[in-house]
């Protein structure tokens, strides 16, 4: 864990689109313990590595510049470029691992990244179970990993100034507010609301689907649902109590707790 102050004179001169002010960082983001580094493979390895080093309540940060092999659910990768921001939360998890309501916390996350950036006028949605759109394409992505029986690593990529326009299904904050934004006054912004609601899991479940409900970006569409070998076709209800996806098919409705949604039209 390198001592940010040392790596402040490599960045100072850039634009603040593509610059970190990292003693801001440590100071706005209060008790969780910041760490960075340039580059690294992925944020949620460096992050599970670095966990035995840390408290089994402690939470901690940690931000890279540049991952070379960042990655979300299955074998998708995630890229990285300047001007996005990639970084990870270890957090302690109040459920037993294998819970179901594990995936509240790629909602919460998902829901915090909505909620963060609002002050600059945009308006994203959460893709059930670890997605944010805007507009019709990705903004963010969300992948949660076991550290041990107790903690949680959850990873965030979000696209803020990085030019993504050669991939089709992406897009940026950037584009849609139609100019740069400080990249350190959104990274603030998106640790503090994921912090908070991912401390708010335990004490206000219901809360937190509410507001899931709020930036529900499936609901009311035909989306095709499939893991593994099975693949369904329905309407998406909603998201449930345990943070599960309601579609309903011609057989009836079902829940589904993992798995990749694909939405083929409006209804």
């Amino acid at each position: 864990m390198a001592d940010i102050r040392g790596i402040l004179i490599s960045m100072e001169k850039r634009d603040a689109s593509y610059r970190l002010d990292l003693p801001a960082i440590e100071k706005e983001v209060g008790e969780v313990k910041f760490c960075f580094r340039q580059k690294v493979t992925s944020t949620n390895d460096w992050a599970r590595d670095a966990a035995s080093e840390l408290g089994a309540s402690e939470i901690a940060l940690f931000l890279a510049e540049n991952q070379t092999a960042g990655r979300g659910r299955g074998d998708h990768l995630w890229f990285s470029g300047p001007g996005s921001l990639t970084f990870s939360l270890l957090v302690p998890c109040p459920f037993a691992l294998q819970d179901p309501q594990r995936g509240l916390f790629a909602l919460a996350a998902g829901c915090a990244i909505c909620a963060a950036v609002r002050p600059w006028g945009l308006e994203p949605r959460v893709k059930w179970p670890n997605d944010v759109f805007l507009g019709e394409r990705k903004l963010a992505g969300v992948l949660i990993e076991s550290v041990d029986q107790s903690r949680l690593v959850v990873g965030c990529g979000v696209n803020v100034n990085n030019d993504v326009s050669r991939i089709e299904s992406a897009t940026s904050l950037r584009e849609h507010a139609e100019e740069s934004l400080d990249l350190t006054n959104v990274l603030i912004a998106l640790v503090v609301e994921i912090n908070r609601q991912l401390s708010s899991i335990e004490e206000a479940p219901k809360k937190l689907i509410q507001q899931v409900r709020q930036y529900d970006g499936l609901a009311g569409k035909l989306v095709r649902w499939s893991t593994g070998q099975k693949t369904e076709t329905g309407v998406a209800q909603g998201i449930a109590e345990d943070g599960s996806l309601r579609i309903r098919t011609e057989q009836g409705e079902m829940t589904v707790y993992s798995g990749s949604v694909t939405v083929l039209r409006h209804v």
